[in-house]
């Protein structure tokens, strides 16, 4: 079987033979990846795997309209016209950045805690009203350290692309619930209950078909750091890790397949260096900790940034995007998971599912569920992204 990989997100296409790429790429573990994904493609479906798992992989249902934020990826592309050049195929990210080796970010740390901006009146009920609409359907609380102290969130007002230079600042994590995470939501007056006009529109009708500035004072733009890690099935083969998100807070619309791990990033405490290791590395290997116990130091997990881009569903709030390879065995992964699944308080369907698996069963979940052209799953916005950027650039040997 000719090993190729091709992807079709909307109208994005990545077409290659992995063959003689394998060679001639710069990142750690590249080699594995590339055999890796050949072999899904080889065993994911028999001779039509690639149709198969594109039917998977493209389908249309996650992209849907909740009442905070539209999701659709039409809307956006319409919406977002002139970021067509700088975006993940047709896919509703921009690329501020991508790593061709080992990155090395600098920050440059603004003293002052972020102060929301007013904006208008417009904005500002559209912005209140939103807000408290958001409190009722879920929880939102800013978050606090043992001492009672503000944990704040990471705002990135500013990319220096030339320097490798972020500029960040502290952020309450109310400040996103107050705007990018209701860029949608239309308050509608007692008079004739006319729709007024979204955050979004506001922003759209001052800077018409593009996202707005970073430093935008009425946009918390906090950083969120999302992971995608390899592990490597029985046959040494090394796999995306994934998992089934449910539509169950703000940043998630319809859930779906998500990658490894994905949080807010949070200021680091007064002790720690002011280190871009410090405020998203650390950030990241958490993310992957608290769900799957991966970690530098108890399953030789390593990861590496891989691209800063902005999501335009959520106004361009930056997203630091990483990969990563562990040598923890599948048996541990899985005994882990389905603990830490059980440990949960809420009572989803998706929960119930999880506590009646075996061992056995969520194995068999992650090698071959989630890849099945007949899944009931869908992807998420971040996971699909983040795939669809580890093709490109390997392919294009950028990395």
């Amino acid at each position: 079987m000719d090993a190729s990989l091709v992807l079709d997100f909307g109208n994005y296409e990545v077409s290659q033979s992995l063959t003689s790429l394998v060679d001639r790429v710069s990142l750690p573990e590249t080699t594995g990846i590339f055999n890796s994904l050949r072999h899904l493609f080889q065993t994911s479906g028999g001779p039509d795997s690639n149709a198969a798992f594109m039917a998977g992989l493209t389908k249309e249902q996650f992209s849907q309209e909740t009442e905070f934020v539209n999701w659709d990826y039409g809307f956006l592309r319409n919406a977002y016209a002139a970021e067509n050049d700088n975006r993940i195929g047709s896919l509703p990210y921009s690329v501020l950045n991508v790593w061709k080796k080992e990155a090395k970010i600098a920050l440059a740390v603004d003293e002052d805690a972020f102060k929301l901006g007013r904006g208008g009146n417009e904005w500002h009920t559209q912005s209140k009203r939103g807000f408290e609409h958001l409190c009722a359907k879920r929880t939102v609380f800013d978050k606090l350290d043992p001492n009672g102290d503000f944990r704040y969130a990471i705002r990135m007002s500013g990319f220096d692309l030339q320097n490798d230079e972020m500029r960040v600042q502290r952020a309450k994590y109310t400040q996103q619930a107050r705007s990018n995470l209701i860029a949608d939501y239309q308050y509608k007056t007692h008079i004739a209950m006319t729709p007024q006009r979204t955050l979004r529109d506001l922003l759209l009708n001052k800077y018409p078909g593009n996202l707005p500035p970073l430093k935008t004072p009425q946009l918390a733009n906090t950083v969120g750091v999302s992971v995608i890690v390899m592990f490597r099935d029985p046959d040494g083969h090394l796999r995306p890790m994934l998992q089934i998100r449910e539509p169950s807070s703000a940043a998630m619309a319809n859930g779906g397949i998500h990658c490894t791990g994905s949080r807010a990033a949070i200021w680091p405490t007064a002790d720690q260096e002011m280190t871009a290791q410090n405020f998203f590395d650390d950030e990241a290997y958490t993310s992957i900790e608290q769900d799957f116990n991966l970690s530098s130091e108890n399953s030789n997990t390593k990861i590496y940034p891989m691209a800063l881009v902005r999501e335009h569903a959520r106004m361009g709030k930056p997203q630091l995007f990483y990969y990563g390879i562990t040598d923890q065995p599948l048996e541990e992964i899985v005994k882990f998971r389905l603990e830490k699944q059980r440990e949960q308080e809420t009572d989803t369907k998706l929960d119930r599912k999880y506590r009646t698996m075996n061992e056995g069963q969520f194995k068999d979940l992650l090698m071959k569920g989630l890849w099945k052209h007949d899944s009931p799953y869908t992807w998420t916005h971040e996971a699909r992204a983040m795939l669809t950027l580890i093709y490109k650039e390997f392919k294009n040997n950028e990395i």
